[in-house]
């Protein structure tokens, strides 16, 4: 684990960075936040929150950047950033079973993260709201179905930009955190939000029968 911890010291540079190791290695769980735009100004104080977090196993929280170009994780372009690289050998290193990716985002783009029709025309399923504007969903489909097996949890997370609330975000990230892989999280999350994650859910299976693309292109190792 200690290898793995340089590792990670010398991949996030001067990134807000937090690991927690519990009693034992396993599960590794990977959060994330800052990954383009002005986004890390608002997921930073979330990952804040869990600073001295008690979980099973180990946890790492990024918040790689505070403001950099913006460019979309869907795009294929942004795995050859700096930040995209630095996290797909982040992950491809740590091998995190749990997986959460924190965004912010402005009201005004509220519809088109969840609309059906604008997200599956670009490859991806539509957010789904849980309550007071946090949106909740898939991550990139050529990281999921690269980086990652089928059942570990990876979501994406969108906090609305200007709340000052974050409870919505934190309950989130506790549940993953408690959990050991995408059947546990589901299940915690679902106590709550059932007919979100039942949504989630048919979205994801039918993401999965599709041909996930960049295949090959990236490599999990």
């Amino acid at each position: 684990m200690e290898l793995i911890k340089d590792f990670l010291l010398s991949e996030v540079g001067d990134a807000q960075f937090f690991l927690y190791s519990g009693n034992s290695p396993e599960p590794r769980k990977l959060i994330v936040g800052g990954l383009h735009g002005s986004e890390g100004k608002t997921t930073v104080k979330l990952l804040r929150k869990f600073i001295s977090v008690k979980a099973e196993g180990t946890v790492a929280m990024i918040n790689f950047t505070q403001r950099v170009k913006y460019v979309s994780t869907l795009n294929k372009k942004f795995y050859g950033t700096k930040v995209g690289a630095k996290l797909i050998r982040v992950i491809a290193v740590f091998k995190p079973s749990v997986y959460v990716e924190l965004h912010s985002y402005s009201t005004k783009n509220y519809n088109k993260l969840v609309d059906p029709g604008i997200r599956w025309m670009k490859g991806v399923p539509p957010l789904v709201e849980l309550e007071k504007g946090f949106l909740l969903g898939s991550v990139s489909p050529p990281l999921r179905f690269s980086m990652f097996n089928l059942d570990d949890f990876c979501a994406a997370l969108e906090i609305p930009r200007k709340t000052n609330d974050m409870k919505v975000g934190e309950w989130i990230v506790e549940q993953a955190l408690k959990s050991r892989d995408r059947e546990e999280a589901f299940q915690r999350i679902s106590e709550r939000y059932p007919e979100q994650m039942h949504k989630l859910n048919k979205y994801f299976i039918e993401l999965s029968k599709k041909t996930p693309y960049f295949s090959g292109e990236m490599n999990r190792g």
